[in-house]
């Protein structure tokens, strides 16, 4: 919900022209608050990990009205296993991704360098480890965005059986 206020003033004296007309000057100002929300991203099932070529998109909901910056961290470098994260002999207890996100962007308030186009990045899951920042470079956006998870190849022998687990931390922080 965007909050909007406005403040009318007038002079208190009626100034005339060179016609003898006789005018008011009424100034006006309004604001309307910053706001930035983002929806929420149900978890992600990408089933089979030995499938060749996996990957998943999804959307997500974004609106901000000022410029803004996304935040994103993974808990574990990849999918982690269950139980044993480091794997067991030959096989990785660990599954690599990419992980590309696309936010629209439209024009930013004059002045402030928006340029329109998109914040986009693309990052390994271990890039992510250490936290990644995507800029909206001075633009808003209204019309969310989207994910794309890819999986990387395995190394050594494979994967170890099991189930495997991952969280991404996605935030959202207006830059006023």
């Amino acid at each position: 919900m965007l909050a909007a206020a406005m403040l009318v003033t007038a002079g208190t004296a009626a100034k005339a022209d060179d016609a003898g007309r006789k005018a008011l000057v009424l100034e006006a100002v309004g604001r309307i608050s910053p706001k930035c929300d983002i929806g929420a991203l149900g978890g992600v099932d990408l089933g089979d990990l030995r499938r060749s070529g996996l990957a998943v998109e999804t959307r997500f909901g974004l609106s901000c009205n000022v410029p803004f910056d996304i935040n994103l961290r993974s808990a574990n470098g990849g999918l982690a296993h269950e139980t044993l994260p480091r794997g067991q002999g030959p096989y990785s207890g660990l599954a690599a991704y990419r992980l590309a996100i696309n936010v629209p962007l439209e024009s930013g308030h004059p002045g402030r360098g928006g340029q329109g186009g998109a914040a986009t990045g693309d990052f390994t899951s271990r890039q992510l480890m250490a936290g990644q920042v995507i800029s909206s470079r001075g633009g808003v956006a209204f019309d969310g965005g989207r994910l794309n998870i890819e999986m990387m190849e395995p190394e050594g022998a494979g994967l170890l059986a099991g189930r495997y687990w991952e969280t991404v931390e996605i935030s959202l922080v207006p830059r006023l």
